[in-house]
């Protein structure tokens, strides 16, 4: 399987901040001893609440930490251990962070120092892809998702939810002393997995846990040796709060003439504009077919800015976002910069 493009589309939306967040890694070589044959490639959707620096922290660490376990454990369990890895030391690195607090007091200026607990967390669905060998894992923990798209139609939903609603985790969050209050989780949250939110995670109670779930998918048709797919699509709930899997599925088909960049746009433009989604929204979308795209893979960006970070990053994609003073900043094609 040669390497495909990929396209992605993010937009904040109505919501007053943007929280989302992404990596794309792809072509990726690896360490001798590693079990896996590279090139691999990595992607993740990180949609971030109550704040970005879950999201930032994780769009920063959890491809490296994912090496590190590689090299001494199966795909699924180092695919775990990155996502628990992540979480602990973005829960370290923020419980402990000082804040000033300047006061007057009898007209003399003190100092405060009080520890400073970050309040904010992401969902994270990610896939890793082994080329040589045709397989895809996925992981996740949230409730954003992805998706296979067939080629003889319909699709194949890689995740799950972890919704506070969902029987087995309200099974979990009580077995662990917490409580599913007005369908959140000790009324707070509306996922039960994440990466962060550490007020929920106090005293190793665990209400919230950053555990993902894995599966793990062979591409190709074992008779035919083909690939049964088209594209593989990874999404925010931005876009499954107005879309089942199965009309994401549809439009992605419909629209297959399209390069994936393209597609991305005209998905998140109909989440936006036509079914009113009220989140910011993030689609990306790797065509698993190169053959019937553009597939430019000589352009490379690096974009670094205090927003958002990308890294090594080939193909094609679009980056919108609105920041405070309601200005847009688009990156159409890379060959531009």
């Amino acid at each position: 399987m040669s390497l495909p493009a990929v396209g992605l589309t993010s937009e904040q939306g109505p919501r007053p901040t943007m929280e989302d967040e992404v990596i794309i890694k792809l072509n990726q070589s690896l360490p001798s001893n590693n079990l896996l044959q590279p090139p691999i490639s990595f992607f993740a959707v990180l949609d971030g609440h109550g704040g970005r620096a879950a999201a930032i922290y994780t769009r920063d660490h959890l491809f490296d930490n994912l090496l590190n376990s590689l090299n001494t454990s199966t795909v699924e369990n180092a695919l775990v251990q990155a996502y628990q890895q992540t979480d602990k030391d973005f829960e370290k690195k923020h419980s402990r962070e000082p804040r000033v607090q300047d006061y007057i007091s009898s007209k003399k200026l003190f100092e405060k120092f009080q520890p400073q607990q970050d309040r904010s967390g992401t969902c994270a669905v990610s896939c890793l892809i082994e080329h040589n060998q045709n397989k895809l894992w996925c992981a996740n923990a949230g409730d954003s998702r992805a998706i296979l798209v067939r080629k003889c139609n319909g699709v194949l939903g890689l995740t799950k939810d972890h919704k506070a609603t969902r029987p087995d985790e309200i099974q979990r969050i009580e077995k662990a002393g917490g409580h599913v209050v007005m369908n959140r989780v000790e009324g707070i949250l509306a996922v039960s997995r994440s990466i962060g939110d550490t007020e929920l995670q106090a005293n190793d109670s665990k209400l919230v846990l950053p555990d993902p779930e894995i599966r793990c998918v062979d591409l190709n048709d074992p008779n035919t040796g083909k690939c049964l797919f088209s594209h593989l699509v990874i999404c925010c709930d931005g876009v499954f709060d107005v879309m089942s899997n199965e009309q994401v599925a549809e439009f992605v088909k419909s629209n297959s003439e399209l390069t994936p960049k393209e597609i991305s746009e005209k998905l998140v433009e109909k989440c936006l504009d036509e079914l009113k989604t009220s989140d910011n929204v993030t689609v990306l979308i790797f065509n698993l077919n190169s053959e019937d795209v553009d597939n430019d893979l000589s352009s490379k960006v690096e974009r670094q800015s205090s927003s958002h970070s990308w890294n090594t990053v080939y193909g094609h994609h679009t980056w919108r976002k609105c920041n405070s003073d309601a200005s847009i900043d688009e990156l159409s094609d890379p060959k531009a910069t």
